[in-house]
């Protein structure tokens, strides 16, 4: 699923805690509001905060985006506290790959195949017509009534 601003804390973005009600919220959100709305300003910078105010301001005040950007958050918290405190029982532990090692894992193997494949039909083709060329030639070039030289040792 594309998050479109990523790994922000939306909380901190707002301002407030994070067992603020839906009411502090609202507040934070229209007090950061008025002094970063496009109307205000018309600097980009001021334009894509405000963007990142109004996305926090939709999550929190969904309950089921909460919910999901609460996991999101404990599970960074839990991964960043995993790099600077390794557990004794590491070997139990194991993280999601990340967007880069699931990319290159589904990659691979389809490339691999095509390549192979593309490498038969290549061979399959090219290689059988070079044969036949070759016989042809071996046909133009020997004299008639003398056999291949393959033959010609076979009988001695």
């Amino acid at each position: 699923m594309y998050k479109p601003f990523g790994c922000l804390d939306f909380y901190s973005v707002l301002g407030v805690d994070r067992d603020a009600s839906v009411e502090e919220i609202k507040e934070a959100f229209r007090q950061l509001a008025l002094r970063y709305h496009p109307d205000k300003s018309r600097s980009r910078a001021t334009e894509e905060k405000f963007k990142i105010i109004l996305h926090a301001y939709n999550v929190l005040t969904d309950e089921y985006q909460r919910y999901n950007h609460d996991n999101d958050l404990r599970r960074r918290q839990d991964r960043n506290f995993n790099r600077t405190h390794p557990r004794q029982e590491e070997t139990d532990h194991r993280q999601e790959p990340s967007l880069s090692q699931r990319f290159w894992r589904w990659l691979i193997p389809d490339c691999i195949f095509v390549v192979f494949s593309q490498l038969r039909l290549w061979l399959t083709t090219y290689c059988q017509f070079g044969i036949h060329l070759c016989e042809v030639w071996l046909q133009k070039m020997l004299p008639a009534g003398n056999g291949a030289p393959h033959q010609a040792r076979a009988k001695s």
